[in-house]
């Protein structure tokens, strides 16, 4: 197994057992968000937004769920060969290689993300979203859709201290802040370009 791909699995893997946790600590947590005696979400990731919202009103709000976990809505990158699968194109996690916070996405178009999100709370069922707010897209410090230039990420502003702005060493501290973590460009946040970078994050969400 290549570098890459063995940081790629142990990247995933760590995202899995972080929301094991969280789903076992939600147990003592209080969530006024949800509407009265609703207590469960359900992932409903890669479903297309028209669909979700069919869904909450024919099953998922008449059976009492309290919300719907959906992909990341970003327009993002597309694959049409899948480096690490070649039979199988367009990947799950070419989801998270936004290039603009413009909600247009395989799951639809901004009109059907804001249909959705009203018919599912017309049955009590909140819509949460997995936002990308790390990263860019790999392969690129060019977004103009947000718009992001090469002052706006870390490697770029000579804050990674390795050769090739990657991640070498996931016990570096300054390598896992300031590089790119398998080519995705690391968005800036601090004052070197006046907090734009975190000013962008703000207006998207």
């Amino acid at each position: 197994m290549g570098k890459t791909k063995a940081i790629f699995i142990g990247t995933m893997f760590r995202i899995v057992v972080l929301s094991l946790v969280i789903s076992v600590v939600y147990g003592s947590i209080t969530a006024p968000n949800f509407a009265d005696g609703r207590t469960v979400i359900v992932h409903l990731f890669e479903w297309k937004w028209t669909d979700i919202a069919d869904e909450c009103e024919r099953f998922i709000g008449p059976h009492k769920f309290a919300g719907v976990q959906v992909s990341p809505p970003s327009e993002h990158l597309i694959f049409s060969t899948n480096p690490y699968n070649p039979p199988y194109p367009y990947p799950w996690w070419e989801r998270y290689q936004p290039l603009s916070y413009q909600l247009n996405s395989r799951s639809g178009t901004a009109e059907e993300f804001a249909d959705m999100v009203a018919r599912c709370l017309d049955v009590d069922v909140r819509i949460y979203v997995d936002a990308v707010i790390n990263h860019m897209a790999g392969g690129s410090y060019d977004f103009p859709g947000v718009p992001f230039t090469e002052n706006d990420f870390n490697v770029k502003l000579g804050l990674c201290p390795t050769d090739d702005g990657g991640i070498h060493d996931i016990n570096n501290t300054v390598e896992m802040r300031y590089c790119n973590l398998l080519g995705l460009s690391d968005i800036h946040y601090g004052e070197l370009n006046d907090y734009y970078g975190r000013d962008k994050i703000l207006a998207q969400l």
